[in-house]
């Protein structure tokens, strides 16, 4: 701190159990290590899937979609530069060289990833979209192998399997009144995945370099600038949403935008790419759960089978060697 230059973590998170001077890990340290970023990218999933229930409330107050997620962008890069310039001003600043990726991370991976499964909605139902957009992680995996030489191995692939069919499961795709294939539903929903892959494979290249908080203050405030300049005069009837729908907007502000992906990122500090991707499938499971406790929605027996699987697929993870 106070140093006046960006504050750099390059491929080196700060915590108590990582060595210094190139040190070997203990295996129970590293086994420490390791499930401090399961456990942040878990807590991640979570918070994520909270933002049906605060929409929900949203919604209900007449909030306009396209509205709620220019706002909640912008909510949380105003929060987030407010905190930062307080508690460490140079986390606000990154290096020239590195602006274009975060400009690529703002736009794609974050603004165009709300407008794909925005999009994705209007056209097809939100099990189609949930399916399409939970492809996210078999890119990541793969593209993991390639761009951060991450391990492929057989563990890892039956954890994605499994994860993969519990969402299939848990989104109902079981049933054929809850699908509607379109092309252009399938289109915003195949690009609501894509862009979820970037948003994590940038967010894994930006915590080598950058604090978490730095990160989603870049990826975040892009992407507010970008959806502000979409809506533009429409943002302004926001003045005149009562205040239950405020506290809506600003708790999906904070807890399933800017808490949650911070957590996110600072998972990847941790643990592969494909790993911290796997665990987010707890978010359509935790959404499930919640929709059936707080609104009375039901589970089904399959739906019930497919967290089940996603679950199995997280302890497949965390018992790899």
């Amino acid at each position: 701190m106070g140093n006046g230059k960006a504050v750099a973590h390059k491929n080196a998170p700060f915590s108590p159990f990582l060595p210094h001077g190139g040190a070997t890990l203990p295996t129970t340290v590293k086994l420490l290590v390791i499930m401090k970023g399961f456990a942040l990218a878990a807590v991640a999933a979570f918070l994520w899937a909270t933002i049906g229930i605060f929409a929900k409330v949203a919604y209900s107050y007449g909030v306009d979609a396209l509205v709620l997620i220019a706002i909640r962008a912008i909510i949380a890069t105003l929060t987030l530069a407010i905190a930062l310039a307080i508690a460490d001003p140079n986390q606000l600043r990154v290096r020239p060289r590195h602006l274009p990726a975060f400009v690529v991370y703002g736009v794609v991976g974050t603004a165009m990833n709300y407008l794909c499964f925005f999009y994705a909605l209007k056209y097809t139902t939100v099990a189609t979209t949930e399916i399409l957009l939970y492809l996210y992680p078999v890119i990541v995996t793969v593209a993991g192998v390639f761009f951060f030489k991450e391990r492929l191995d057989a563990a890892k692939s039956t954890a994605l399997a499994l994860a993969l069919v519990g969402c299939f499961l848990v989104a109902g795709g079981y049933d054929r009144e809850l699908l509607r294939l379109n092309a252009r539903g399938v289109a915003w929903g195949l690009g609501s995945g894509v862009t979820a892959a970037v948003a994590v494979l940038l967010g894994k290249w930006a915590v080598g370099e950058y604090s978490p908080w730095t990160t989603v203050l870049y990826a975040a405030g892009i992407a507010a600038i970008t959806l502000a300049g979409l809506v533009r005069g429409d943002i302004l009837q926001a003045l005149n949403y009562p205040l239950p729908a405020w506290v809506a907007i600003v708790c999906i502000a904070w807890f399933p935008t800017l808490l949650a992906y911070s957590l996110f990122m600072a998972s990847m500090q941790y643990i592969e790419a494909g790993q911290a991707s796997i665990i987010a499938t707890l978010e359509p499971v935790t959404a499930a759960l919640l929709a059936f406790v707080i609104l009375g929605e039901t589970l089904e027996p399959l739906q019930i089978l497919g967290g089940a699987l996603v679950l199995g697929a997280i302890v497949i993870l965390s018992s790899r060697k």
